[in-house]
């Protein structure tokens, strides 16, 4: 190892040994890893204030292919929230529809937000009033837009009045899909 990165084996163990101290590798038997940080050492600043200083990694291959350390208490880490099953971290997702004052335009769409605070997000780039006339608990995002796809203008944006009221013809089309997964 110490020949691959261009210096002597005495200094590559001092420094092997300074950085195991410090807490930054750890060693098993399949060699030297690379370990997370410790923590950050509080030093007088100006003023007498506290900062923190870091120390910067300095990343050591072992000669031996690179395992992952045994799992311990000590290397335990807790899950992240994007390595939690989509299932385990999804909210229960509500369906709306929103209007735009003064336009026959509706927006089918659907959210894990309430659909009020959904509809105030969307406010902030429209330049004209919107309102919520619906929404239900349960996602029919999916089969509504293919329902209403004949009366599609873009994307997520339906113009409904031909059909009727657009609240009473998403009701009755929601009934429907319903029915249909019984």
């Amino acid at each position: 190892m110490a020949e691959a990165i261009g210096v002597s084996p005495r200094v590559a163990s001092d420094a092997v040994r300074q950085l195991a101290e410090a807490g930054w590798i750890a060693t098993d038997s399949s060699g030297w890893h690379l370990v997370c940080p410790p923590p950050p050492q509080r030093r007088g600043g100006f003023n007498g204030e506290a900062r923190e200083s870091f120390t910067a990694p300095v990343a050591i291959e072992a000669s031996p292919p690179r395992l992952p350390l045994p799992v311990t208490s000590a290397t335990r880490a807790r899950p992240s929230a994007w390595e939690e099953p989509r299932r385990q971290r999804a909210k229960a997702a509500s369906t709306y529809l929103i209007g735009i004052e003064g336009l026959p335009l509706v927006k089918i769409g659907h959210t894990t937000l309430s659909p009020k605070a959904r509809m105030s997000n969307l406010q902030t780039g429209q330049p004209l009033q919107l309102s919520l006339l619906w929404s239900c608990e349960f996602d029919y995002e999916a089969e509504l837009h293919v329902h209403f796809d004949a009366y599609r203008v873009r994307g997520e944006w339906f113009d409904l009045t031909s059909l009727g009221d657009p609240v009473n013809v998403v009701e009755a089309a929601v009934g429907e899909i319903e029915a249909s997964r019984a």
